[in-house]
């Protein structure tokens, strides 16, 4: 059992100093996220670049997690049915990412001051 915080940081851009932090918990090989971020100024393409355990990497594409996120005051096309956050196997990615209904998912670009809070849980490698 372990819990903790971390500095996100993300890529394309970069967050607002005091809302950086979002918390962690892990029992055995799953791990629990929960918490916010704010964009410091316009940032494309979002994607929390520093989880705080790789994903698990599984042969059949078990692996792959998708989780819930809410977007506030940031940039994204009107078509956007939801947006959730991606991460593959083997990464400590998460890519922020629009669904379409009937289409590929699309980017998501945080705007100046816009939040991203997400919450969920994966396995860890």
């Amino acid at each position: 059992y372990e819990e903790g915080t971390w500095d996100v940081t993300i890529a394309n851009g970069s967050v607002y100093a005091n809302y950086n932090k979002m918390s962690y918990t892990k029992i055995g090989r799953v791990v629990h996220i929960s918490g916010q971020f704010r964009c410091d100024g316009a940032s494309s393409d979002v994607a929390i670049t520093n989880l705080p355990f790789t994903v698990a990497s599984h042969s059949e594409g078990e692996g792959y997690t998708c989780l819930p996120v809410y977007s506030h005051g940031n940039d994204y096309s009107d078509d956007i049915d939801y947006i959730v956050g991606y991460a593959s196997p083997g990464s400590t990615q998460l890519e922020i990412r629009g669904i379409r209904d009937g289409s590929a998912t699309v980017t998501v670009n945080g705007s100046s001051s816009g939040y991203f809070m997400v919450g969920g849980s994966y396995f860890a490698a």
